[in-house]
């Protein structure tokens, strides 16, 4: 189970001047270890065609990967020139404020999954998220309802997506609200170890 932990927004605001964001920007963050199955690359293709759209998009890569794994996405990002819209952040003890200030959470996952942590994290923030629909995150989100699930390794559907959320400013915070309501339902500590405790005396 995940804690319930509070916004704190003058922390949240230095988080955002130290990364060079501001009130304008639409945040979309992806969480986790930057690997060919974490799907990064899906994400950074999407960014490429919203940011036409959504001049102010920034994209938050948040995790650790090999050398030859961040010099791969690096390349992607300068070949289609979004060093001014993406940030590879590495590794980040703040993962949960990163979530705390963005708009929307992205899981471009494309083989394996096998529970979605970033997910839940993003459900007690009551942040909208658009996942890949693989392994158990269906066991985590209810599509259209707690969050929007989608097949992987597909830009331009994830593109429209984001697309849609951007426009959609209720729909964001009615995904949010599910989530968070879901959350309390099923995935506090309290209802995890009950679950635990459930399945060691059956």
């Amino acid at each position: 189970g995940i804690p319930l932990k509070k916004i704190n927004k003058q922390k949240m605001n230095l988080l955002r001047k130290s990364l060079k964001l501001n009130n304008k920007n639409f945040i979309v963050s992806t969480i986790g270890t930057i690997d060919n199955n974490r799907g990064q690359e899906v994400i950074i293709e999407s960014i490429a065609t919203l940011k036409r759209l959504i001049p102010n998009i920034i994209l938050l890569i948040v995790g650790s990967g090999t050398s030859l794994e961040l010099n791969r996405l690096k390349k992607i990002i300068k070949e289609k020139s979004l060093q001014s819209n993406i940030k590879l952040l590495g590794y980040r003890e703040d993962a949960h404020d990163i979530i705390s200030i963005s708009d929307l959470i992205v899981n471009p996952v494309k083989n394996i999954e096998s529970f979605g942590l970033v997910s839940i994290e993003a459900m007690v923030l009551k942040k909208p998220i658009i996942s890949s629909r693989i392994g158990g995150v269906g066991e985590v989100l209810i599509n259209k309802k707690t969050g929007l699930l989608i097949k992987p390794e597909d830009p331009v559907l994830l593109s429209k997506k984001i697309l849609l959320l951007f426009n959609n400013k209720s729909l964001r915070m009615s995904l949010g609200k599910n989530g968070f309501d879901r959350y309390h339902k099923l995935f506090t500590i309290n209802k995890m170890c009950k679950k635990y405790y459930d399945l060691s005396v059956k």
